[in-house]
Protein backbone atom coordinates (compact mmCIF):
# COMPACT_ATOMS: atom_id res chain seq x y z
CA UNK A 1 0.00 0.00 0.00
CA UNK A 2 2.84 2.64 1.36
CA UNK A 3 4.51 1.57 -2.17
CA UNK A 4 1.55 2.42 -4.27
CA UNK A 5 1.26 5.90 -2.57
CA UNK A 6 4.38 6.55 -2.95
CA UNK A 7 4.38 5.53 -7.14
CA UNK A 8 1.44 7.80 -7.45
CA UNK A 9 2.75 10.72 -5.87
CA UNK A 10 6.41 10.46 -7.93
CA UNK A 11 4.22 9.66 -10.92
CA UNK A 12 2.47 13.19 -9.39
CA UNK A 13 5.69 15.21 -9.04
CA UNK A 14 6.68 14.33 -12.46
CA UNK A 15 3.85 15.88 -14.74
CA UNK A 16 4.04 18.64 -12.25
CA UNK A 17 7.69 18.76 -13.54
CA UNK A 18 6.82 17.84 -17.37
CA UNK A 19 4.16 21.11 -16.88
CA UNK A 20 6.34 23.54 -15.63
CA UNK A 21 9.54 22.66 -17.23
CA UNK A 22 8.75 20.68 -20.38
CA UNK A 23 10.27 17.12 -21.56
CA UNK A 24 13.96 16.68 -20.36
CA UNK A 25 13.61 14.06 -23.16
CA UNK A 26 12.99 16.88 -26.09
CA UNK A 27 15.18 19.24 -27.13
CA UNK A 28 12.90 22.06 -25.96
CA UNK A 29 12.56 20.89 -22.79
CA UNK A 30 16.88 20.42 -22.44
CA UNK A 31 17.58 23.48 -23.96
CA UNK A 32 15.69 25.15 -21.26
CA UNK A 33 16.82 23.12 -18.83
CA UNK A 34 20.42 24.11 -19.84
CA UNK A 35 19.61 28.17 -19.53
CA UNK A 36 17.77 27.71 -16.20
CA UNK A 37 21.21 25.81 -14.96
CA UNK A 38 23.62 28.46 -16.70
CA UNK A 39 21.60 31.34 -15.02
CA UNK A 40 21.74 28.77 -11.38
CA UNK A 41 25.35 29.48 -11.85
CA UNK A 42 25.88 32.66 -12.89
CA UNK A 43 23.97 33.95 -9.52
CA UNK A 44 25.71 32.02 -7.50
CA UNK A 45 29.32 32.55 -8.92
CA UNK A 46 30.57 29.23 -9.66
CA UNK A 47 32.75 29.83 -12.10
CA UNK A 48 31.32 27.35 -14.66
CA UNK A 49 31.96 28.52 -17.95
CA UNK A 50 30.17 27.91 -21.24
CA UNK A 51 31.41 27.01 -24.30
CA UNK A 52 31.99 30.49 -26.68
CA UNK A 53 30.97 30.78 -30.36
CA UNK A 54 33.16 33.16 -32.23
CA UNK A 55 32.79 35.19 -35.38
CA UNK A 56 35.73 33.65 -37.27
CA UNK A 57 37.00 36.10 -39.32
CA UNK A 58 38.26 35.89 -43.50
CA UNK A 59 41.41 35.73 -44.73
CA UNK A 60 42.64 39.47 -44.40
CA UNK A 61 45.93 41.68 -43.75
CA UNK A 62 45.02 42.26 -40.20
CA UNK A 63 44.52 38.50 -39.60
CA UNK A 64 47.98 37.66 -41.30
CA UNK A 65 49.52 39.86 -39.29
CA UNK A 66 47.86 38.46 -36.22
CA UNK A 67 49.77 34.89 -37.15
CA UNK A 68 52.80 36.72 -37.36
CA UNK A 69 52.59 38.39 -33.91
CA UNK A 70 51.99 34.63 -32.67
CA UNK A 71 55.11 33.26 -34.48
CA UNK A 72 56.67 36.00 -32.73
CA UNK A 73 55.80 35.87 -28.78
CA UNK A 74 52.68 33.97 -29.30
CA UNK A 75 51.63 30.79 -27.63
CA UNK A 76 48.70 28.96 -28.88
CA UNK A 77 47.51 25.54 -26.93
CA UNK A 78 43.68 23.85 -27.19
CA UNK A 79 41.62 26.19 -25.11
CA UNK A 80 44.01 29.60 -25.14
CA UNK A 81 45.78 32.42 -27.06
CA UNK A 82 48.36 34.17 -25.28
CA UNK A 83 51.14 36.68 -26.18
CA UNK A 84 53.74 37.93 -23.47
CA UNK A 85 55.73 40.86 -23.56
CA UNK A 86 57.41 43.54 -21.96
CA UNK A 87 55.10 45.48 -19.91
CA UNK A 88 57.16 48.86 -19.62
CA UNK A 89 58.54 48.63 -23.51
CA UNK A 90 55.65 47.57 -25.49
CA UNK A 91 52.47 48.39 -23.15
CA UNK A 92 50.96 49.96 -26.63
CA UNK A 93 51.85 47.02 -28.59
CA UNK A 94 50.08 44.97 -26.13
CA UNK A 95 47.13 46.86 -26.14
CA UNK A 96 47.05 46.77 -30.02
CA UNK A 97 47.22 42.83 -29.68
CA UNK A 98 44.01 43.15 -27.40
CA UNK A 99 42.28 45.56 -29.80
CA UNK A 100 42.80 42.66 -32.86
CA UNK A 101 42.45 39.96 -31.30
CA UNK A 102 38.56 41.37 -30.41
CA UNK A 103 37.95 42.84 -33.47
CA UNK A 104 38.74 39.65 -35.31
CA UNK A 105 36.43 37.22 -32.99
CA UNK A 106 34.71 39.57 -30.49
CA UNK A 107 35.35 37.24 -27.31
CA UNK A 108 37.05 39.45 -23.93
CA UNK A 109 40.39 40.01 -23.83
CA UNK A 110 42.33 39.86 -20.86
CA UNK A 111 45.23 42.13 -20.76
CA UNK A 112 47.43 41.42 -16.97
CA UNK A 113 50.53 42.57 -15.83
CA UNK A 114 52.74 39.94 -14.01
CA UNK A 115 53.68 40.97 -10.17
CA UNK A 116 57.46 40.93 -10.01
CA UNK A 117 58.03 40.92 -13.28
CA UNK A 118 57.86 43.23 -16.12
CA UNK A 119 56.01 41.38 -18.21
CA UNK A 120 52.51 41.47 -19.93
CA UNK A 121 50.28 38.72 -20.86
CA UNK A 122 47.11 39.24 -23.57
CA UNK A 123 45.29 36.32 -23.07
CA UNK A 124 41.85 35.06 -25.13
CA UNK A 125 40.10 31.49 -24.01
CA UNK A 126 38.24 29.77 -26.73
CA UNK A 127 38.71 26.31 -28.19
CA UNK A 128 36.99 27.55 -31.21
CA UNK A 129 39.62 30.14 -31.93
CA UNK A 130 42.55 27.59 -31.30
CA UNK A 131 40.64 25.25 -33.72
CA UNK A 132 40.45 27.72 -36.23
CA UNK A 133 43.63 29.03 -35.68
CA UNK A 134 45.31 25.66 -35.84
CA UNK A 135 42.82 24.75 -39.32
CA UNK A 136 45.22 28.06 -40.77
CA UNK A 137 48.48 26.54 -39.97
CA UNK A 138 49.41 27.78 -36.41
CA UNK A 139 51.03 25.07 -34.46
CA UNK A 140 49.92 24.49 -31.14
CA UNK A 141 52.45 24.10 -28.21
CA UNK A 142 56.23 24.68 -29.18
CA UNK A 143 56.96 27.22 -31.84
CA UNK A 144 60.48 25.82 -32.15
CA UNK A 145 59.93 21.77 -31.88
CA UNK A 146 57.49 22.74 -34.68
CA UNK A 147 60.61 24.94 -36.99
CA UNK A 148 56.96 27.48 -37.33
CA UNK A 149 56.28 28.29 -40.90
CA UNK A 150 54.10 30.70 -42.60
CA UNK A 151 51.08 29.22 -44.01
CA UNK A 152 50.59 28.45 -47.57
CA UNK A 153 47.75 31.11 -47.96
CA UNK A 154 50.28 34.25 -46.41
CA UNK A 155 53.79 33.05 -48.13
CA UNK A 156 51.62 33.23 -51.83
CA UNK A 157 49.97 36.52 -51.66
CA UNK A 158 52.39 39.93 -51.48
CA UNK A 159 49.98 41.86 -48.93
CA UNK A 160 49.46 39.21 -46.28
CA UNK A 161 53.17 38.40 -46.36
CA UNK A 162 54.17 42.18 -45.38
CA UNK A 163 51.62 42.24 -42.66
CA UNK A 164 52.62 38.80 -41.29
CA UNK A 165 56.30 40.23 -41.38
CA UNK A 166 55.11 43.19 -39.71
CA UNK A 167 53.85 41.12 -36.87
CA UNK A 168 56.95 39.16 -36.55
CA UNK A 169 59.54 42.03 -36.61
CA UNK A 170 56.46 44.12 -34.23
CA UNK A 171 57.26 41.47 -31.17
CA UNK A 172 60.15 39.16 -32.16
CA UNK A 173 62.59 41.73 -34.23
CA UNK A 174 64.53 44.88 -32.85
CA UNK A 175 65.41 48.37 -34.20
CA UNK A 176 68.98 49.57 -32.76
CA UNK A 177 72.44 51.86 -32.96
CA UNK A 178 74.30 50.07 -35.28
CA UNK A 179 78.08 50.96 -34.28
CA UNK A 180 80.90 49.79 -36.89
CA UNK A 181 84.50 50.59 -37.78
CA UNK A 182 85.20 50.97 -41.48
CA UNK A 183 88.58 51.49 -42.70
CA UNK A 184 89.42 53.46 -39.59
CA UNK A 185 86.64 55.16 -39.70
CA UNK A 186 83.37 55.28 -37.36
CA UNK A 187 80.08 54.57 -38.27
CA UNK A 188 76.53 54.75 -36.99
CA UNK A 189 73.21 53.64 -38.14
CA UNK A 190 69.91 52.27 -37.46
CA UNK A 191 69.35 48.77 -38.20
CA UNK A 192 66.27 46.20 -37.99
CA UNK A 193 66.96 42.77 -37.28
CA UNK A 194 65.40 39.54 -36.74
CA UNK A 195 66.41 36.70 -34.92
CA UNK A 196 64.73 33.55 -34.69
CA UNK A 197 65.31 29.72 -33.99
CA UNK A 198 63.25 28.71 -37.33
CA UNK A 199 64.63 28.24 -40.63
CA UNK A 200 62.09 28.46 -42.67
CA UNK A 201 60.63 32.17 -40.44
CA UNK A 202 64.24 33.60 -41.36
CA UNK A 203 64.08 32.45 -45.02
CA UNK A 204 60.30 34.18 -45.24
CA UNK A 205 61.62 36.87 -43.67
CA UNK A 206 64.88 37.69 -46.02
CA UNK A 207 62.81 36.54 -49.00
CA UNK A 208 59.58 38.78 -48.57
CA UNK A 209 61.74 41.99 -47.99
CA UNK A 210 63.76 41.32 -51.11
CA UNK A 211 60.71 40.78 -52.71
CA UNK A 212 59.83 44.78 -51.57
CA UNK A 213 63.04 45.55 -52.99
CA UNK A 214 65.17 45.75 -49.62
CA UNK A 215 68.73 43.73 -49.52
CA UNK A 216 68.80 42.09 -46.23
CA UNK A 217 72.40 40.05 -44.89
CA UNK A 218 72.12 36.82 -43.36
CA UNK A 219 74.11 35.76 -40.75
CA UNK A 220 73.11 32.69 -38.70
CA UNK A 221 70.14 32.67 -37.30
CA UNK A 222 69.75 36.61 -37.98
CA UNK A 223 68.18 38.83 -40.89
CA UNK A 224 69.11 42.22 -40.76
CA UNK A 225 68.71 45.46 -42.26
CA UNK A 226 71.48 47.56 -42.07
CA UNK A 227 71.35 50.65 -44.49
CA UNK A 228 69.70 53.17 -44.18
CA UNK A 229 67.55 53.51 -47.03
CA UNK A 230 66.50 50.09 -46.78
CA UNK A 231 65.34 50.84 -42.94
CA UNK A 232 63.37 53.93 -44.12
CA UNK A 233 61.51 52.05 -47.05
CA UNK A 234 61.17 48.95 -44.56
CA UNK A 235 59.57 51.60 -42.50
CA UNK A 236 57.38 53.20 -45.51
CA UNK A 237 56.43 49.75 -47.09
CA UNK A 238 56.04 47.21 -44.54
CA UNK A 239 55.58 49.59 -40.98
CA UNK A 240 55.15 49.43 -37.55
CA UNK A 241 52.57 48.96 -35.39
CA UNK A 242 54.79 49.03 -32.21
CA UNK A 243 55.72 52.55 -31.01
CA UNK A 244 58.77 51.47 -29.50
CA UNK A 245 60.10 50.91 -33.19
CA UNK A 246 58.73 53.59 -35.26
CA UNK A 247 59.91 56.19 -32.46
CA UNK A 248 63.39 54.80 -33.06
CA UNK A 249 63.22 55.38 -37.03
CA UNK A 250 61.87 58.66 -36.37
CA UNK A 251 65.09 60.18 -34.16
Amino acid sequence: MKDEIKSRIGRLGGIARVRQYGNPGTRDGRVRGGRRSIKVHQRSQTGFKTLQYPALPRRSCILAELLGILAGDGHVNKYQISVTTNSTTDLAHAMYIKCVLMHLFHLHVSLTKKRGAQAVTVLLSSKNVCDFLSALGVPLGNKTIHQITPPTWIIRNAPYSRAYLRGLIDTDGSVYLDRHIKKGRLYSSICISFTNASVPLLDFAERTMRSCGLTPTRSGLSVRLRKRKDVHNYARMIGFQNPKHAAKITV
